[in-house]
């Protein structure tokens, strides 16, 4: 349950001192998520493990809102990302996952400041299983259809919903003098729902993410050894780092009585700057049906296939493909506490790709699983409790 208090008494709490306003409010919230994992391959061994953030990442978060009147509010959103399984901060920031102020217009839409979500994904994510859960995410989360990326130094634009069109659009700046694109992103996207058809595209285009010669730009920076706002390492870390990452997207979604159907596809292009390229092409389908009030069933099937060219141990045009079954359950004991199980099967098809021991590789990589394969298949079976505040 959302817990509100008067903006002014939350204010005196935070701070300790009075605070002028009466009419704002400010919402604290979160979501606690934990579960067992079990993984057939991690590494070259199986392992059971307890993990946070299954189903989605643990937080919890401040929402503030100010009327300024003629239906203009002043807004804020701090959101902490945690693990629940020992209570470290994510990604080494106190407020990893949304920090940000702004302005938002009754009827027009919003206008913010800071460290917040990618337009693409805020569009098109939804259409997409990894949109809402976890496991589902597309390997190596090479495409930001699970949410995780966050963009540093931005400033975003999103639209109300006006006659069923959306639109969301956010420049990510570098910061750095004298190297505009140094470290830079840029994105913007689109929906249109009417009944029960809905549907949305955008493109993202990042310049340098992670980059060692600016850790203040717009994304990484914290913890440049595994990707820190820029998803795994999976995919970024490899022939000499990104320079540019091109990410375009497109998703529908169907209602059919108790179904949600959803279909989606992007398309990554990846340059690096050893010269390498690798472009990956994620086909998603996938369906929630909610067989009573409290039990609802999702199965998600996700095709990635691309080009890997120039890559260091091999001069020929490789292509390499994956495979991925998601199947979940969710039952709601309440409005705030529901248990879930999901199941996965991945497997690493086509020409291998991925460096390890010196050679290249077919690997697979369940993201939710807590580490890559050291073989071409990889299954994790999870249970686990999720609870909002």
């Amino acid at each position: 349950m959302l817990k509100k208090c008067s903006f002014a008494g939350a204010l005196a709490m935070l701070v300790g001192t009075q605070a002028a306003h009466a009419q704002g409010s400010m919402t604290l919230y979160g979501i606690i998520d934990e579960g067992l994992t079990y993984t057939s391959n991690q590494k070259g061994h199986s392992v059971v493990q307890l993990q946070s953030g299954k189903l989605g990442g643990s937080r919890w978060g401040l929402r503030g809102e100010e009327p300024l009147g003629n239906g203009l509010s002043a807004i804020m959103n701090l959101e902490n990302g945690f693990n629940a399984t020992n209570g470290t901060n994510s990604a080494g920031r106190e407020f990893a996952r949304t920090s940000l102020v702004g302005l938002r217009k009754k009827g027009l839409g919003s206008v913010t400041f800071g460290r917040q979500s990618d337009s693409l994904a805020d569009i098109v994510a939804p259409f997409f299983g990894a949109g809402y859960l976890t496991p589902a995410t597309h390997i190596g989360d090479n495409d930001d259809m699970n949410w995780y990326w966050r963009v540093n130094n931005s400033v975003k634009v999103t639209s109300e919903t006006l006659s069923g069109f959306k639109f969301s659009g956010i420049y990510g700046f570098s910061n750095q003098a004298g190297a505009f694109a140094n470290n830079r992103e840029w994105a913007a996207a689109a929906s249109y729902a009417n009944g029960p058809l809905s549907f949305g595209a955008g493109y993202m285009q990042i310049n340098h993410p992670n980059s060692t010669t600016n850790a203040s730009g717009a994304l990484g920076g914290a913890s440049t050894s595994n990707g820190d706002d820029y998803s795994s390492a999976f995919f970024y870390g490899m022939d000499g780092s990104v320079a540019r990452q091109q990410v375009t997207g497109a998703g529908a979604g169907y209602t059919l009585g108790a179904a949600q159907i959803g279909i989606g596809y992007t398309n990554v292009l990846l340059d690096y700057n050893d010269g390498a390229q690798r472009k990956l092409n994620n086909a998603n389908a996938n369906v929630r049906y909610r067989v009573s009030v409290p039990l609802v069933l999702i199965a998600d099937y996700t095709y990635t296939f691309g080009t890997a060219d120039r890559v260091a141990g091999s001069s020929g045009h490789l292509k390499p493909r994956w495979h991925q079954i998601t199947l979940g359950i969710d039952y709601s004991m309440s409005k705030r506490t529901e248990f879930y199980a999901s199941a996965e099967y991945q497997l690493a098809a086509g020409d291998a790709s991925i460096a390890s021991g010196g050679t290249l590789s077919k690997i697979a990589y369940i993201q939710s699983s807590g580490g890559a394969s050291s073989s071409a298949s990889q299954v994790a079976v999870s249970v686990g409790i999720r609870h909002k505040f």
